[in-house]
């Protein structure tokens, strides 16, 4: 069992853990405005947020637009895309107006609102996506 711990390195203070599951984490990224961290790895996504000195995890949520696999990656981008107003966070929303992407050893980019599979980006690469960064209105 793999164990996320959030740090505050200024004091050195332990400010919350909590469970990832059995297989290895190959990736986190934190919100840039929210309490929320992505963690991915081997055949899973987890959407983590703080809850007082817990880190409580919800399992993504692939429908039918995708599958589990390995995500070797992940990166927040602001949400910018026709049809979306900016809506606060929500069980099915954008937290804080932002979208999740990752990137699987398959080539594929995935796009996540909330926990929940919104797009998947085939062949985005020639082979595994190791590394994705976004900035500004990207989506």
């Amino acid at each position: 069992e793999h164990t996320l711990v959030v740090h505050e390195w200024a004091t050195g203070r332990t400010v919350a853990r909590g469970s990832t599951g059995p297989t290895p984490i190959l990736a986190i990224e934190t919100h840039p405005l929210e309490l929320e961290v992505v963690a991915c790895g081997e055949g899973h996504v987890s959407f983590l947020s703080l809850s007082g000195r817990r880190m409580k995890g919800l399992p993504a949520v692939f429908g039918s637009l995708g599958r589990t696999q390995t995500f070797t990656c992940a990166a927040w981008c602001e949400a910018a895309f026709d049809g979306y107003g900016g809506e606060a966070a929500s069980d099915t929303g954008c937290p804080g107006g932002y979208v999740c992407l990752t990137g699987t050893a398959d080539g594929f980019i995935y796009m996540w609102e909330g926990r929940f599979l919104r797009k998947v980006m085939p062949y985005a690469h020639n082979g595994p996506v190791t590394c994705l960064q976004a900035r500004g209105a990207f989506c």
